[in-house]
């Protein structure tokens, strides 16, 4: 137990690891909303995000408008794809993660995606009700849970 550090996810032929605890703080996803893009194909709406697993890139977005979020090298901010993959798997996903000497997500909070909605906003995802939603503005603190990609 004491070499894990993720938890692997298989979600209808997608595949990717969880992180075994949240980052230490809640982040803002960007620092200053200003500093995105007024308009990017990568900005999408709620049907068109739960179906987009392509983390690095979205990650990668989120590193260039700007964000204090520490992520470690490979690591990525999960989409909203995973997010509800993450969430459709909880109860077997938590007993892992505990299992592992993790901690189970949060659910009294919301966690942050990678998929922006707009300039402002992005999508985050309630563990207690599965509720995705993009409400929040990106400089407005929530909790991270990483991950990574793996191939099968």
């Amino acid at each position: 137990k004491e070499h894990i550090k993720s938890v692997g996810v298989i979600f209808q032929g997608h595949s990717f690891a969880v992180a075994l605890n949240n980052l230490s703080e809640q982040y803002a996803l960007v620092r200053y909303t200003y500093k995105c893009e007024r308009e990017s194909p990568l900005y999408k709406d709620e049907i068109d995000s739960i179906f987009d697993w392509d983390a690095e890139t979205h990650t990668k977005h989120i590193v260039e408008a700007g964000t204090d979020i520490p992520l470690k090298d490979g690591e990525s901010i999960p989409t909203a794809a995973m997010l509800v993959a993450m969430y459709r798997l909880r109860e077997d996903l938590n007993k892992a993660l505990e299992y592992a000497g993790g901690e189970a997500l949060k659910t009294d909070d919301y966690y942050w995606s990678s998929s922006e909605f707009n300039i402002n906003t992005s999508w985050y995802l309630y563990f207690d009700s599965g509720y995705l939603n993009n409400y929040f503005y990106k400089y407005e603190s929530g909790y991270v849970r990483t991950c990574t990609s793996f191939e099968l």
